[in-house]
């Protein structure tokens, strides 16, 4: 016993003896944390950036251990690592950026964060842009809440071909060329009119539903869902005004009593905006049972209701504002894209970029368009998109980002 007692205290006045050299050994000398300072502020200065980045550079450049250099910039005062003043900043940079198609790799180094926390960061400025919208209320049909709802309303050939990928025009004159007036409204369409009228407001039944049930930190799957059904709205809304606009241009044409390509364009411009409005207002407001039972004609129905509005407000004196036009002034825009798609920030549909993607190559093309819609078909999302590749959701989000990216420069 007596043996076991002058080791045991042999082992501890050892150990005593070998912690203020262990102690000494792992502080930083006064040259040693000068330059450290210096260097950990000019980082600083750099951008913003997690404390585990700060650490792993730091330690590069002085050729120190990282536990040295953490324990280091635990006792200074500099904002590594100190996230949550900047959370909200970042959270806008990074959906901003991802919004334009940068690597999530380039928008990481840019916050200072890992690739969890960014896409994190992304999923957050999704959600919160999805959370900001006003979609048009929808009337609940029992067919919504069936289990084969989507099988059923959006399976018609109508709805899942055809579609009108294309921006509508922003020059009156084009706009004319691509739906010049007519007077009389016929039958032709109608059926699928009604299809697509059911199947857009099922779209925007189940974006509402999911946008109001999302949580705090949603997946990408979940937002994916809901920004495709939105894309997939979009594209239905244009089909629907291009059916309608048509005869609610030959109404407006009836009431000037004169063809609408005499008129100037800066004046044109603001009577084909308020035909557009008009037209629009009346399919969000069309009766969503008669579009099912098929006994709705849409374009009919919008042609009235641009009647009525023409004659409860006419537009008028339109060759008198056009006498007083001022030379070289540039005509106002018609831009009824923003009507079809009011959604569009949120949605991350980039309508207006399908006509570029012609100069991409052909496999970039074929995802970019199956993705978006540019095709006339209805846009997928990752998930389904990577099942038709045979290939994982991850891998398919990191060919997306390079198609993107060769777009950008194409």
């Amino acid at each position: 016993m007596g043996c076991y007692l002058e080791s045991l205290e042999r082992f501890r006045s050892r150990r005593l003896a070998d912690r203020p050299m262990r102690r000494r050994a792992s502080e930083l000398s006064d040259e040693q944390r000068a330059s450290m300072r210096t260097a950990a502020e000019q980082l600083a200065r750099e951008r913003p950036m997690a404390l585990a980045e700060a650490i792993s550079i730091l330690a590069e450049r002085q050729s120190l251990e990282p536990r040295r250099v953490r324990r280091f910039l635990a006792s200074t005062d500099l904002p590594f690592g100190r996230r949550r003043r900047r959370a909200r900043e970042d959270v806008r940079l990074a959906f901003r950026a991802w919004r334009r198609g940068i690597d999530p790799r380039r928008i990481a180094r840019r916050i200072g964060r890992d690739k969890a926390a960014t896409w994190r960061a992304v999923n957050a400025g999704r959600r919160a842009a999805l959370r900001a919208l006003s979609l048009p209320r929808v009337e609940l049909l029992p067919t919504f809440e069936l289990p084969m709802a989507e099988e059923v309303l959006l399976a018609p050939e109508s709805i899942r071909h055809g579609l009108h990928s294309r921006p509508l025009p922003d020059e009156s004159a084009t706009l004319l060329e691509r739906t010049p007036p007519i007077s009389i409204v016929g039958r032709t369409g109608e059926l699928d009119a009604c299809r697509r009228l059911v199947a857009m407001r099922f779209l925007l039944w189940r974006a509402s539903r999911g946008i109001a049930a999302l949580p705090a930190a949603p997946t990408s799957h979940a937002l994916d869902r809901i920004e495709t059904d939105l894309r997939f709205a979009c594209l239905l809304r244009r089909t629907l005004l291009v059916h309608c606009l048509p005869a609610a241009l030959g109404r407006l044409e009836a009431m000037l009593r004169a063809p609408l390509a005499s008129i100037a364009e800066h004046a044109l411009a603001s009577a084909l905006r308020r035909v557009g409005a008009v037209t629009m207002a009346a399919i969000d407001a069309a009766d969503s049972l008669e579009a099912a039972e098929a006994r709705l004609r849409v374009a009919r129905h919008a042609a009235l209701v641009v009647d009525r509005e023409l004659a409860r407000s006419p537009i008028v004196a339109l060759e008198r504002r056009a006498i007083a036009r001022v030379p070289g002034r540039t005509p106002p825009r018609v831009d009824l894209e923003a009507l079809v798609e009011p959604w569009r920030d949120a949605a991350n549909s980039w309508c207006r970029c399908a006509e570029r993607a012609a100069s991409l190559p052909r496999v970039e093309r074929s995802l970019l368009e199956r993705r978006f819609g540019w095709n006339g078909s209805p846009p997928l999302t990752v998930r389904e998109l990577a099942r038709e590749e045979a290939v994982s959701p991850s891998l398919l989000q990191r060919r997306l980002t390079d198609a993107w990216a060769k777009f950008g420069t194409a």
